[in-house]
């Protein structure tokens, strides 16, 4: 790989971008997807209803360092297979995604949302 040069392609200015809202473990995330102007995956943003700031900081701090691997043209299949069958709650049925019936975690919803 090169050095010494930025290989991050940013997103475009204004872009087209999409929600999904589920429910684990009866807890409501949201998942936020910006894309490209070819509809490829730009970047990601991830918020949690009624959850603390700790929790809440943490996911959006997730969520950047995502979207940085994208747009440093690291493959979303790669950052997914990372992420599949990570285990901690909350896990289980996915309320809300008609993509997702189940997942071991939150990052594995996520990973399985951008694997479509």
């Amino acid at each position: 790989m090169e050095t010494g040069k930025n290989l991050r392609k940013r997103p475009p200015d204004r872009r087209r971008s999409w929600t999904q809202k589920a429910r684990i473990g009866g807890q409501a995330f949201y998942l936020g997807f910006g894309e490209y102007t070819d509809g490829s995956l730009a970047e990601l943003f991830l918020d949690a209803n009624k959850q603390g700031t700790f929790l809440r900081g943490v996911l959006g701090a997730f969520a950047r360092l995502a979207s940085l691997a994208i747009q440093h043209q690291v493959p979303v299949e790669e950052i997914a297979k990372c992420l599949r069958g990570c285990n901690f709650p909350p896990q289980g049925s996915v309320e809300g995604s008609p993509a997702v019936a189940e997942c071991t975690s939150v990052v594995d919803w996520i990973a399985q949302e951008a694997e479509v």
